[in-house]
């Protein structure tokens, strides 16, 4: 069995989310994963500013990219944008449908070739997001990923 066998795609709906957080732009080479962990620490050691946060035991990290650089925003979500606190953004994902996993492969591999399966694909210009619990942020098999997508 392939590891895109064993990864279960759920379908689903989500409202409106707020959110607050830091962004962090890398480039594909060099020492992204140290760049992010450091701005992940940043972001959980100001949390008590973040005071209408509705999950603070879990971030999100929406995310786009171009050809050589990925920006990743390190965030929590909120019940609104009323305090924003100086040097982070607050913004707001639409309501969208959603492939969501969790699996031990490649968590985006998986969801491409099940949405494409279904006649379905990925909603361009839309933002994946990843899902960190803060105390066992262990990827890919303890981070829940969603895509939006929709029909061809």
């Amino acid at each position: 069995m392939t590891i895109l066998h064993e990864a279960k795609v759920e379908l689903l709906a989500l409202p409106q989310i707020h959110m607050i957080g830091i962004p962090v732009t890398c480039t594909f080479e060099g020492d992204n994963k140290r760049i992010i962990e450091e701005t992940k620490k940043r972001l959980l050691a100001r949390l008590p500013e973040i005071s209408n946060a509705l999950h603070p035991e879990r971030y999100v990290c929406p995310h786009f990219a171009a050809e050589t650089m990925f920006t990743y925003i390190i965030s929590l979500e909120v019940s609104d944008l009323s305090h924003i606190p100086e040097g982070m953004m607050g913004y707001t994902l639409p309501a969208y449908s959603y492939a969501k996993t969790r699996c031990s492969g490649d968590p985006y591999e998986a969801i491409h070739t099940y949405l494409q399966q279904q006649g379905l694909h990925s909603k361009a210009k839309a933002l994946a997001f990843e899902v960190y619990h803060v105390d066992n942020p262990k990827w890919p098999e303890e981070v829940d990923v969603y895509v939006p997508y929709e029909r061809k």
